[in-house]
């Protein structure tokens, strides 16, 4: 973990935003050609799109389920390379058409993968790489239907990459949260198989970031109760709970469909936020405190507070007048939370955020421009100048992205000699109470009492997976050699050298 401490004074002469959070940032660098990758009143890719794409119309194509070793030996060769050739003129990058399902079982334990770079070439041949492409290849399975939960969505780039699989006719629901995309808010602009719906939120800030891939799970049995097939991380619980959060009848069948799934090869616990005040038996459900409840519940090694926070983001939201205020105060305290260790009786460790500096900026593959993705303004800062010592720039040379700025969101518990993790959370939360919640003071009583009507209130929908040694890492997993870079079985802690 290479580190370095940086003034935010030079990332104040790039990031000028006069909003803690723009969500429309990423509008200039959407596709300028994408929307004209897909006819909306056919479905079809167009013919200049064809061309480019060197497509066959693979929607005809007849699929078979994959075979035992992952292969797509349902189609020729010849087929086979001219879908990857429309993948890499697609997406620069992507691996060969048919190989993620090998890809994805040589990733175990962590199946944790980072999207690949168009300017960092070394980073298209990364094993721990994928592109948007990868996740729609057939050797996971025949797609039925999907969902894609997203505040933008780039519509004909999507399509695209569905067209290339064959499933541009497939059932495709799509929730978003931008009031200014014209094609998804008229359903006569849209293909019949594709319906669209607007998460309207009821706070100005309570922008749409949730991203969650589904693994493969298998299906209950038809006569099982709708309410086993959870995981010892209670995985399936804490999703249907985010699902049904939204009241929306659109979503009612995918609700149905994961109650009628066994999620208890699930290693990975799901942490959610929905714009509301949580409390009572919600308290402890929704953003850091149920992460707070999660580790106190199944981080059982000797962590002391030598073992750092780190948090990594690429918005900083209005944090208070001083670090403690939330921070420093319930946010670092639900994020150091360990079975058998009251809080009140242990130094709290460090908390240090990972944000690119002017000079990252400067010096990355979009120059200038990079710094879009990432809105922190002056007038947020200037209420909270303290925020500059907590600030370290932004490296990732193993993994060949020290010149990409990030919009990827990550929070761990890291060891002193920065070796090891306690655990790891890659969400969609921002640095922020919106994301994150925060708590209301109740006089006369500790804030976190929910008995006594403390709520934690937020103002975004947030998702992300948590990733904890006691559901990842074993004593008879680390015998093997495939795990040897991976991790230790020592203390039950994760190492770091994917960061």
């Amino acid at each position: 973990m290479e580190v370095e401490k940086e003034t935010i004074k030079e990332k104040n002469n790039l990031i000028t935003s006069d909003q803690d959070s723009n969500p429309y940032h990423l509008v200039k660098y959407s596709s300028v050609k994408s929307d004209a990758l897909v006819n909306w009143n056919t479905g079809e890719v167009s013919k200049d799109s064809k061309a480019r794409l060197v497509s066959t119309n693979t929607d005809n194509s007849t699929k078979q389920p994959p075979s035992s070793d992952g292969s797509t030996s349902q189609i020729s060769e010849q087929e086979r390379l001219r879908r990857t050739n429309s993948l890499k003129q697609l997406l620069p990058g992507a691996s060969n058409y048919g190989t993620m399902a090998s890809k994805l079982k040589a990733a175990a334990p962590y199946h944790l993968f980072l999207t690949t770079i168009k300017g960092a070439a070394p980073t298209h041949s990364e094993p721990l790489s994928v592109t948007f492409s990868e996740l729609l290849d057939p050797t996971l399975g025949d797609l039925l239907s999907s969902l894609q939960i997203n505040f933008m969505v780039d519509l004909g780039w999507l399509m695209a990459n569905y067209y290339i699989h064959g499933h541009s006719k497939k059932p495709l629901l799509i929730l978003y949260g931008a009031d200014d995309d014209e094609t998804l808010k008229d359903p006569k602009k849209l293909p019949g198989n594709i319906k669209a719906v607007r998460v309207k939120t009821p706070h100005p800030f309570g922008h749409h970031h949730t991203l969650w891939i589904s693994p493969a799970c298998p299906k209950l049995p038809a006569d099982s109760d709708t309410n086993v097939g959870d995981s010892p991380t209670e995985f399936k619980s804490d999703l249907l709970r985010y699902l049904t959060s939204y009241k929306l009848p659109q979503l009612q069948e995918w609700v149905t469909a994961v109650r009628e799934t066994d999620f208890s090869a699930i290693r990975v616990c799901f942490i959610a936020s929905v714009p509301s005040t949580h409390r009572g038996p919600e308290f402890e459900k929704w953003g850091h405190r149920r992460l707070a409840s999660l580790l106190k519940k199944h981080v059982t090694a000797p962590v002391d507070s030598s073992w750092n926070i780190l948090a990594q983001c690429s918005s900083i939201g209005s944090l208070g007048p001083e670090p403690e205020a939330w921070m420093c105060g319930e946010l670092r305290s639900s994020m150091a939370q360990r079975a058998g260790a009251s809080i009140a009786l242990q130094s709290l460790p460090q908390f240090k955020v990972i944000y690119p500096s002017f000079r990252n900026v400067a010096s990355s593959i979009d120059g200038l421009l990079g710094g879009g993705c990432l809105p922190y303004s002056m007038k947020t800062h200037t209420k909270q100048a303290w925020f500059t010592k907590y600030l370290h720039e932004w490296k990732s040379s193993k993994r060949h992205r020290s010149e990409a700025m990030p919009h990827i969101k990550t929070y761990a518990r890291v060891s002193s000699n920065g070796q090891q993790l306690a655990w790891f959370h890659l969400t969609s939360a921002n640095l922020s109470k919106a994301a994150w919640g925060n708590l209301n003071k109740v006089k006369g009583r500790p804030s976190t009492d929910a008995n006594a009507g403390a709520g934690l209130y937020m103002m975004s929908y947030e998702a992300g997976v948590l990733f904890l040694p006691k559901f990842l890492v074993t004593v008879e997993l680390n015998t093997t050699s495939a795990l040897a870079n991976y991790a230790t079985a020592a203390g039950m802690h994760m190492l770091v050298d994917y960061l």
